[in-house]
């Protein structure tokens, strides 16, 4: 006794066919394989090389750097009762502790020098102080009366934001 392999319903006509390549299994071929292989290598080839993906990944990753040695700054005025000073100019961030150069964490830290922040610059240069309170003072010693933007550009084109609120010394990045 022979059994048959079933019969499938043709569409669209819904008649019973005994095709032989309806009754194969069914799966990729090699040349399937390969193009979607081939495609999926053209996108990721395309995405890797668009201008400025680099670029707003290396300045959020400096804002979060300099947003980092902000805090530490002020932080070290409070504990060491000592104004402390940031200067930032467009290439590179300094800093003084008690009127002396401080050379802890990142500091000089010279952006031109590192590849990643190479096509990054800071305006407008910037003078950043904390009392020994740790709150954000003018040249004077008084108490700042409005945030102190930092913008990081590429090509005249602004990427990030970071402003330091006045009354708290908060540092937001937009």
């Amino acid at each position: 006794m022979m059994i048959k392999a079933p019969r499938k319903i043709d569409w669209p006509t819904g008649h019973l066919s005994s095709n032989k390549l309806a009754e194969c299994e069914q799966g990729f071929t090699y040349i399937e394989l390969i193009v979607v292989v081939l495609v999926v290598a053209i996108l990721a080839a395309y995405v890797a090389t668009q201008p400025g993906t680099t670029t707003s990944l290396s300045a959020e990753a400096l804002a979060d750097m300099i947003r980092t040695d902000i805090r530490r700054m002020q932080g070290l005025a409070m504990k060491e009762s000592t104004a402390c000073e940031m200067r930032f100019s467009a290439t590179q961030c300094t800093a003084t502790k008690g009127g002396s150069d401080y050379t802890g964490g990142h500091f000089p830290l010279n952006f031109a020098s590192l590849p990643e922040f190479s096509q990054i610059c800071i305006q407008p240069d910037v003078t950043l102080r904390f009392n020994s309170r740790g709150q954000p003072v003018g040249g004077g010693g008084n108490l700042l009366s409005s945030n102190v933007i930092i913008q990081l550009t590429t090509g005249g084109s602004v990427q990030k934001t970071l402003s330091v609120i006045a009354t708290t010394g908060q540092v937001e990045i937009h």
